[in-house]
């Protein structure tokens, strides 16, 4: 074993009377914590600066996966301190592992499952969007979350644009929000289009002068960079 790695873990480890290395279990049941915060602080950084949403199952796993590790890179090292078998486990620590094994393999199932119906509801959106607009192009999208929506349809109004925004809930629910529009083929109006200043996701929006004014055009504009 890597001398410099063992020496990161004989914080871990004390001799008993007998001269053989013991995992300070307490310590180490202390230090659990702080590798569970720091897995989640991590994968949160990460999805505010990728826009990869976040998924419970997935955070659960993440942080199980790295307590799984440290745990077994202590007991090996501890194991080779005293020269046994690095593969040595006790009845306790099997039935542990095998514990946490069992769990971890459920979030992983269960993140599967809930990103397959996730995948599906997508696809379900898209064909409803896509119905509404008749002509154009539709991305509903989940890595990183957002939905692409462009209309080349001149005849789309308001009341085309009023009943797209009603799928808004549940894009959100899929971690799809509404992020980009072009609607500069449209025939919106200053009404139609002030509906736009609801969606805080939205982040560009296309739109060219025709029943539109350039306040309205503007006044979204500046909605969709803030």
């Amino acid at each position: 074993m890597n001398s410099k790695l063992l020496q990161s873990i004989r914080p871990y480890l004390v001799k008993n009377a007998a001269g053989e290395f013991e995992i300070r279990w307490r310590m180490l049941f202390w230090l659990l914590p702080l590798v569970v915060f720091s897995s989640f602080a991590g994968q949160f950084v990460l999805s505010y600066f990728t826009g990869i949403p976040l998924k419970p199952f997935r955070l659960a796993s993440t942080a199980l996966t790295l307590v799984l590790t440290m745990l077994t890179i202590v007991i090996v090292g501890r194991n080779y301190a005293n020269g046994q078998s690095i593969w040595r486990f006790s009845m306790r620590s099997l039935l542990l592992a095998i514990t946490a094994f069992s769990v971890l393999w459920t979030f992983v199932a269960l993140d599967q499952q809930s990103e397959k119906e996730t995948r599906a509801e997508r696809a379900k959106l898209e064909a409803q969007i896509l119905e509404i607009i008749g002509d154009g192009t539709v991305s509903v999208s989940g890595t990183p979350g957002s939905t692409f929506i462009a209309v080349n349809r001149p005849s789309f109004n308001d009341r085309d644009l009023k009943a797209i925004l009603q799928f808004r809930d549940r894009l959100d629910e899929v971690d799809a929000p509404i992020t980009f529009l072009d609607f500069s083929s449209t025939n919106l109006t200053d009404k139609g289009a002030s509906l736009l200043l609801s969606l805080e996701s939205l982040k560009h929006c296309h739109l060219t002068p025709g029943d539109l004014s350039e306040h309205t055009i503007e006044k979204i504009r500046h909605h969709a960079e803030q």
